[in-house]
C-alpha cells in the first residue's frame, strides 16, 4: 500500500509505503526519480509535484497491484501547484483539461470534407492552451491542419488579427495548399516577388488570414517585418514550420526569426525533430517558442546542463531530466503507434519545391521553344506533334536535374528536398523512390548513398530478370537495403510491400499508372498497416499543371500518352497543348 501525503512546507508530496514491496519501491524511487529527498526525521522519501504522474506511471508499470491512497485531494492540491503546466500534461496525457470534456467545437469555416480525428483535435486544444509551445508529432500525423485549425479558433473566437507562417521556401505552396484545403473560404498570401512587390503585400499583412514567407526572405524584409509585427494592439499568431532551421543560436536566420517571435502573442513551433544534434538546438528552438522556460542566456544554459571539453566541444550533458521536465509541459509529441487505430491507411503529402536558377534559364529557354515552334506550326497550319513531344520530354528533365540535360553541369532542387524527406522519416522505414528517367534513377542512387543510405536502384535496362528479382527479395527481406531507386520498370507486376513509404520524384501524366505506382506497396500482402506517399513537384511548371489535372481526375494520359505513334498524334490538339504548357 502506498499512502501519498501533501507536505506542509514546501509543497511537496511524501511517499509511506507499507507492506512486502517497500524496499522494492524505495529502490524505484531513488533510482528513477529526480529532484527527491530522503526525510530522516518522517522516513519518508519527498517528491517534487512536477514528477507526480511520472512516479504514478512508475508504481502502476513495476506495482500494478499496489493501492495507492491520498489523505487529501492530492491531485487538485497539485493543479492548485502546478496550474497552466498541469493542465498542459492533462491534454498531452488524455486530450483534455480537468475541467472539461473532451468536446472541441472546430471552426464554422472547416471545409465539410474535412475530418479531424481526436488525437489532432487534443493537438489543437494543446496549441490554445500553452499560448507558446511545440506541436512536435512524428511525420504524417497532420502538424499542418492542427496549427492551422488552432490558429483559426482564436482569429474567430478571440479577435486575434492575423497569421504569420514562416516555414522553408519548399513548404510554402504546401501551406497554401492546405488553407485552401481545410479553410477555402479564409484568405491567404505568400509574400514573394521583387522587392517593391513584397513591400506592398506586408503592408497588407493583416487583411490576410495567413500570410506565408520562407525563413530566407526574412532577412532581406528585416526592416519591413519588424516595423510591421511591432504594433502592440493588435493579436497576432505566430507559426514556424521546420523549426529545427533555427537551431543554431549564431545562424542570421535565427537571430531574426527570435527578434520577430517576441512581438507575438502566440508562437506555435512545428518540427518532427526538434533536437537533431544536442540540447542547445533545443535551448535555442525554446529561445523562439517560449524563452522564459529555458532561459535567455545561452552561456548559463551551458554552465547548468553541458560539460565542456578543452577545445570548447560537448563532452557530456548534465542534469537532463531537469531539462526534461521543464519543457515538457510545453512540447506535445505522438509517435504512430500511439495514434496507430486514429490514422488513415494511406497519407499524401506533397512537398512542392523552387528550381535553382540554372534550372530555371534550362526551362524557360525549353519552354519559350516551344512556344515559337507553336507559333510556327499556326502559322505554317502543319502541326508536327512528334516534335513538340519531344521538347516537353526535355522540359520535364529540366524539373528533375540539369545533369540530364548537359552532364556538365549538376544541379537539382529536388535532390535536395528529397534530401530533408529521408532525414524525415523514421530510421526503420523502408522506402521505394519512383521517377521516369532511368539516367535519373541512377543519379538519385548515387547521391543518397553518398548521404549515407543504403539504397539499390532498378530500371528495364539493370541486368537479367532474375538478378531483378534477387535485389526486389533483397529489399522486401528484414536485412534489405533500406532504399529502391526505380524506374517505372516496377510500376506493375511486383509487390514491394516491405516497404511503408513511396516518393514520386516526378509525375506521370496518367492518374492509373501513378496508381500502379503506389499499388507496389498498398496491395495484400502489406507489411506495414499504414504506408505514406509524398510527391516533390516543381513550382511555376508543368509539373504543377500535371499535379492539378491528376487531382481533377482529368484523364490527361489520353491525350498525351496511350497507343502507338500514329494514334498519339491524332489524339493531340494544339489547344491540349496549349492547356498543358499555359500558354
Amino acid at each position: 500500500m502506498l499512502i501519498l501525503q501533501q507536505c506542509k512546507k514546501d509543497g511537496n508530496f511524501c511517499v509511506v509505503a507499507t507492506g512486502k514491496n517497500i524496499y522494492s519501491i524505495y529502490g524505484l524511487i531513488k533510482r528513477q526519480i529526480p529532484n527527491k529527498y530522503w526525510d530522516s526525521k518522517i522516513r519518508q522519501y519527498v517528491i517534487s509535484p512536477y514528477y507526480y504522474f511520472q512516479f504514478i506511471k512508475l508504481i502502476n508499470e513495476f506495482f500494478p497491484t499496489e493501492l495507492i491512497i491520498s489523505n487529501i485531494d492530492l491531485e487538485r492540491k497539485i493543479a492548485d501547484l502546478l496550474g497552466k503546466e498541469y493542465k498542459l500534461l492533462c491534454i498531452q496525457e488524455e486530450g483534455l483539461t480537468p475541467e472539461e470534456d473532451n468536446i472541441l467545437i472546430l471552426p464554422e469555416t472547416l471545409s465539410e470534407n474535412a475530418q479531424l480525428p481526436s488525437f489532432q483535435q487534443s493537438g489543437v486544444k494543446f496549441l490554445l492552451n500553452v499560448g507558446k509551445g511545440i506541436e512536435g508529432d512524428v511525420v504524417g500525423l497532420g502538424k499542418t491542419v492542427i496549427s492551422l485549425t488552432a490558429a483559426v479558433k482564436l482569429i474567430e473566437d478571440k479577435s486575434y488579427s492575423y497569421c504569420l507562417i514562416i516555414c522553408p521556401a519548399t513548404l510554402k505552396r504546401k501551406w497554401q495548399n492546405e488553407i485552401n484545403k481545410f479553410y477555402p473560404s479564409l484568405a491567404s498570401q505568400i509574400i514573394e516577388g521583387n522587392k517593391t512587390e513584397r513591400k506592398k503585400q506586408w503592408g497588407m499583412i493583416n487583411k490576410y488570414f495567413f500570410s506565408i514567407v520562407n525563413y530566407e526572405l526574412l532577412l532581406r524584409d528585416k526592416k519591413e517585418i519588424l516595423n510591421k509585427v511591432n504594433n502592440k494592439s493588435e493579436k497576432k499568431i505566430l507559426i514556424c514550420d521546420e523549426v529545427q532551421y533555427c537551431k543554431n543560436h549564431g545562424a542570421k536566420r535565427t537571430r531574426i526569426t527570435k527578434k520577430i517571435a517576441k512581438n507575438f502573442n502566440r508562437v506555435f513551433c512545428l518540427s518532427a525533430s526538434y533536437m537533431e544534434n544536442s540540447l542547445l538546438d533545443l535551448h535555442s528552438i525554446m529561445q523562439i517558442t517560449n524563452p522564459k522556460i529555458l532561459g535567455l542566456n545561452k552561456f548559463n544554459f551551458i554552465n547548468r546542463y553541458i560539460e565542456l571539453d578543452y577545445f570548447g566541444g560537448i563532452k557530456a550533458y548534465k542534469n537532463v531530466e531537469e531539462v526534461r521536465e521543464k519543457v515538457k509541459p510545453y512540447i506535445i509529441r505522438r509517435n504512430k503507434e500511439q495514434v496507430f487505430e486514429q490514422l488513415p491507411d494511406k497519407v499524401e503529402i506533397d512537398y512542392y519545391v523552387d528550381l535553382t536558377n540554372r534550372q530555371k534559364k534550362f526551362y524557360e529557354d525549353i519552354y519559350n521553344h516551344i512556344t515559337e515552334m507553336i507559333i510556327d506550326m499556326e502559322k505554317a497550319r502543319r502541326i508536327r506533334m512528334a516534335d513538340v513531344l519531344a521538347q516537353i520530354n526535355y522540359l520535364k528533365q529540366a524539373c528533375l536535374s540539369t545533369e540530364l540535360l548537359d552532364a556538365t553541369i549538376n544541379e537539382s532542387a529536388k535532390l535536395k528536398e528529397l534530401y530533408n524527406v529521408m532525414e524525415s522519416l523514421d530510421k526503420e522505414s523502408k522506402v521505394v523512390i519512383f521517377c521516369f528517367y532511368k539516367k535519373m534513377v541512377e543519379i538519385i542512387c548515387k547521391k543518397i548513398n553518398e548521404k549515407g543510405y543504403e539504397a539499390v536502384y532498378m530500371h528495364g535496362s539493370s541486368g537479367k530478370v532474375g538478378d531483378r528479382q534477387k535485389t526486389i527479395d533483397e529489399f522486401n527481406s528484414n536485412n534489405g537495403k533500406k532504399v529502391l531507386v526505380t524506374s517505372d520498370a516496377l510500376r506493375t507486376g511486383v509487390d514491394l510491400t516491405s516497404a511503408n513509404v513511396l516518393i514520386n520524384f516526378d509525375l506521370l501524366y496518367n492518374p492509373r499508372a501513378m496508381e500502379q505506382r503506389a499499388g507496389r506497396i498498398d496491395r495484400m500482402g502489406q507489411k506495414n498497416s499504414k504506408i505514406t506517399i509524398m510527391n516533390i513537384i516543381a513550382n511555376n511548371t508543368i509539373e504543377e499543371t500535371i499535379k492539378e489535372r491528376l487531382e481533377d481526375k482529368e484523364h490527361l494520359w489520353q491525350i498525351i500518352t496511350g497507343g502507338n505513334e500514329e494514334d498519339r498524334t491524332e489524339k493531340l490538339t494544339l489547344n491540349n497543348i496549349k492547356n498543358l504548357l499555359k500558354i
